[in-house]
């Protein structure tokens, strides 16, 4: 079918009305306070695609007209003003395109002036003093005016952002003057007065949007079917920009950085919801709504609560109020940190909400590789050149871009601006971080860059972007940094310094890893499990094939241990460790403190001599040492010492040398049997996760 409604009873999928369109119509089926929408379908997005003509003749003819009809009946015979939103199975944040306040025209305007403003029951001085005796209508009308035609003039015929005048309007005339010299001036034609028509060039715009660049790169990098296209979602507007009684933002079920149970997020009072996602406000955090709104603070927490519950997912929600009425626009799964992901999955099922299995169906390989969590050394001390919100986690060091850019391959990059839209994509999938002047956590990039695991500050309000002899410079806290400058974030505080001499330190564990170790061995009781210590494993004479994992130990320890492995070991013993294997398998995704995998294996190697030359003269027959890559290059000087070298192709999983009566892995492998496993938790992980 080409169209449905809010209220259509059928079982709507994702696949047909897209995930926007579809969470909608859950949610409506709940009885949460949805505005009326309408939902062009991704089946109609097809037929665009191949037959173009014969789709817009069918919009015209067919569905805009019972769209239209189905938006009068609901509002008392009128037409409300709509906004027209793409809608694609798979969540495109910003991606493509939106047209707000859809419909407007001279009756709306005379209409709408010629009403009252409503009374308000605000107890607030400020507030009373702002409506009192004030007709605010003419200025609403006028802001509401010009936002529709900036961003049909973008979306719609394709002009850029930059050449429409952003000043605050006072006056339906004044925005009628200056909107049409920039329209005359790039040739181009004002809206059409008949809704239908606006409709038309909106919906197809949307359609369109599909194949923009920063779509194409997105489905790209997330791996979205490039033939699943999009719906579009119309629904009735409501007003965040009404007044002081009125505001837009979005909120998330719990802290998309950290994971923590309660309401996160921002919103601004007297504003649209682009003015929170474009990144161009730093907008107040929702902590700040329970005293400014504060019964629609509390209706917006039952909201989440209902959602997070449903799904058993983290929810990003956008909302209005309007005159202090609340309505939900959107839902849909948060784009959250990896260790946000982790914790929640984690709470969940301590409360018994999931499963174990849940955890771990929910939980991907790549997100917990990325677990890892960078942070500035506790101990550092210097003050912060410049602090902003923090928009993920992790810290870093890198050199300023101001834009995509290979210029510095191999090296860390932050990407640097006053604001990030989503035409930033290719800058923020370059970057290893980004900074930005203004937005907030919530913004477009921010929430693409969360998703991308990037460290993220936003909303620096001490740092200054302009352009200084012909190059772009940033100046943070009174410095100036230019391109290929080196600055340092911490995303874990919204701190941000100018150099590379801040001491990055990997987090210390918390409760939830080692809760996530022990879940995973409780689910796999077929598994033994092993300690990190040789000797407490090493007590029978028994043939092991054992993964030595000791990357970060000082050499004292590395000694100690290392020499219990010659003393006790009958078997062989694997020196290239986990480091080299997840560096192999998943370049650039696990990050370790600065070590490579080759200076891991170089102090290995240089203990082992040391080890042999103190047990000069005893039989190591009993040993052997398998050194994966390293073999061509430092086989010849560990035989020197006295060692048997393993030939990498003697070394298998693949059921047939099976001769060991344990055998200690660093992945789980079906061909050996439940019984010869010894595994440790965290390797565990690693072979359950998908």
């Amino acid at each position: 079918m080409s169209f449905y409604f809010l209220n259509s009873p059928e079982n709507l999928t994702k696949e047909q009305i897209g995930g926007k369109g579809y969470y909608l119509h859950q949610m409506a089926q709940d009885n949460l306070p949805i505005p009326e929408a309408a939902f062009v379908s991704t089946e109609l997005w097809q037929e665009y695609r191949k037959d173009s003509k014969k789709t817009i003749a069918k919009l015209k003819k067919d569905v805009i007209p019972q769209i239209v009809a189905y938006f009068k009946e609901a509002n008392g015979g009128e037409m409300p003003l709509v906004s027209v939103r793409s809608a694609g199975a798979v969540s495109m944040p910003g991606m493509m395109d939106t047209i707000l306040n859809v419909g407007i025209n001279q009756k709306y305007f005379k209409d709408l002036l010629a009403q009252k403003p409503a009374p308000t029951a605000s107890k607030s001085k400020k507030k009373l003093e702002s409506l009192a005796g004030i007709d605010r209508q003419e200025e609403f009308a006028a802001d509401v005016y010009a936002r529709f035609l900036s961003m049909y003039g973008a979306t719609v015929l394709g002009m850029k952002k930059e050449v429409f005048p952003t000043e605050k309007w006072r006056s339906v005339a004044d925005v009628e003057v200056a909107f049409d010299h920039v329209y005359t001036q790039k040739k181009k034609t004002f809206p059409s007065q008949k809704v239908e028509e606006q409709l038309l060039a909106c919906i197809l715009a949307v359609f369109d949007s599909w194949d923009n660049d920063r779509a194409k790169l997105y489905r790209q990098l997330n791996n979205i079917n490039e033939n699943a296209g999009t719906a579009v979602v119309i629904q009735r507007m409501v007003f965040g920009n009404k007044n002081d009684l009125s505001a837009t933002g979005v909120m998330f079920s719990r802290d998309p950085s950290t994971g923590l149970a309660g309401l996160s997020g921002e919103y601004l009072v007297n504003a649209q919801g682009e003015d929170v996602v474009s990144g161009s406000h730093t907008p107040k955090n929702m902590n700040e709504m329970r005293d400014e709104f504060p019964e629609a603070y509390e209706q917006l927490q039952g909201i989440a609560e209902r959602l997070e519950n449903k799904y058993k997912q983290m929810q990003d929600i956008e909302f209005t109020i309007e005159d202090k009425k609340v309505f939900v626009l959107q839902a849909r799964t948060a784009k959250c940190s990896p260790f946000a992901r982790l914790k929640m999955l984690m709470d969940m099922r301590k409360f018994e909400d999931i499963s174990a299995q849940d955890v771990l169906d929910n939980l991907s390989l790549k997100e917990y590789l990325d677990l890892n969590i960078k942070q500035v050394d506790p101990s550092f001390d210097r003050p912060t050149d410049g602090r902003g919100l923090a928009a993920s986690m992790g810290a870093i060091a890198g050199r300023v871009v101001f834009g995509p850019s290979y210029k510095y391959e191999g090296e860390p990059t932050i990407f640097v601006a006053k604001e990030t839209t989503p035409d930033d994509l290719q800058a923020i999938q370059l970057a290893t971080g980004i900074l930005t002047a203004s937005g907030g956590a919530t913004s477009h990039a921010a929430v693409v860059a969360r998703g991308m695991g990037k460290v993220c500050v936003v909303g620096c309000g001490d740092m200054k972007i302009s352009t200084k002899n012909g190059r772009e410079v940033a100046v943070i806290g009174g410095k100036e940094v230019f391109d290929g400058d080196w600055i340092t974030l911490d995303a874990n505080e919204g701190k941000v310094w100018v150099g590379n001499e801040v001491p990055i330190v990997d987090a210390s564990n918390s409760q939830v890893f080692f809760d996530l170790e022990q879940m995973v061995i409780e689910a796999n009781p077929e598994w033994t499990r092993v300690t990190a210590k040789v000797d407490e494993i090493i007590r029978e004479n028994k043939t092991y094939f054992l993964t030595y994992e000791l990357d970060d130990a000082d050499t004292d320890f590395l000694h100690t241990e290392l020499n219990d492995a010659v003393e006790y070991i009958n078997g062989t013993i694997d020196l290239t460790g986990k480091l080299d294997f997840l560096q192999q398998k998943y370049p650039n995704q696990f990050l370790f403190a600065d070590i490579t995998a080759e200076q891991t294996f170089l102090r290995k190697k240089d203990v082992l001599t040391k080890i042999a030359m103190e047990r000069a003269g005893e039989p190591m027959d009993h040993l052997k040492l398998y050194l994966g890559p390293y073999e061509a290059k430092f086989g010849g000087e560990l035989r020197m010492a006295g060692y048997r070298i393993l030939d990498a192709d003697d070394v298998s999983f693949d059921g047939k040398n099976l001769s060991a009566s344990l055998i200690v892995t660093q992945r789980v492998n079906k061909n050996i049997p439940a019984e010869k496993v010894a595994i440790s938790a965290k390797n565990a992980l690693l072979g359950v996760l998908k």
